[in-house]
């Protein structure tokens, strides 16, 4: 397993990746954390495609991810994996797509375990009534700002 801090315009990224897969990619919120320069050619790929999303040309990526979940977790991911670059879905949207309106914080809880931040984009995943709670560990300041760089409208 390899290990690397990846620097982009919204800031750094800690990439695990093995084989060509991203196994996690989270945003570093220790100051003290530095840019590691990309030593694979996977790595340089996955820092060239964040900068691409951030930049607003590209919409979608073309990384291969291997998470580790249990099976609701995974059936959620791969839920909110398809929701278009700028549009979003309600926690109820996405508890309905998987059979029971009535999982919504199951949802929740499931987005708070994702560990393949903007790739899984559980930034698209919203409230019925505003932009919502955490999504993938991060604030809600930068949720929206992701979806500000999608031009979602929330």
């Amino acid at each position: 397993m390899k290990e690397e801090i990846l620097k982009t315009p919204f800031g750094l990224f800690k990439l695990l990746s093995e084989k060509n897969e991203i196994l996690s990619l989270e945003f570093v919120w220790d100051k003290k954390l530095k840019e590691t320069n990309p030593q694979t050619s996977f790595a340089k790929d996955v820092k060239k495609q964040l900068i691409e999303y951030f930049s607003g040309k590209r919409k979608k990526f073309d990384l291969k991810v291997s998470v580790n979940g249990t099976h609701f977790q995974k059936k959620v991911w791969d839920v909110v994996s398809k929701i278009p670059f700028g549009k979003t879905l309600t926690y109820k949207d996405v508890a309905e797509k998987l059979g029971n309106k009535n999982l919504s914080r199951a949802v929740g809880q499931a987005l708070k375990s994702n560990k393949v931040v903007i790739i899984i984009p559980c930034h698209r995943v919203v409230a019925k009534n505003g932009i919502g709670g955490f999504s993938g560990k991060i604030h809600q300041e930068t949720k929206r700002k992701l979806l500000n760089i999608e031009g979602a409208d929330v």
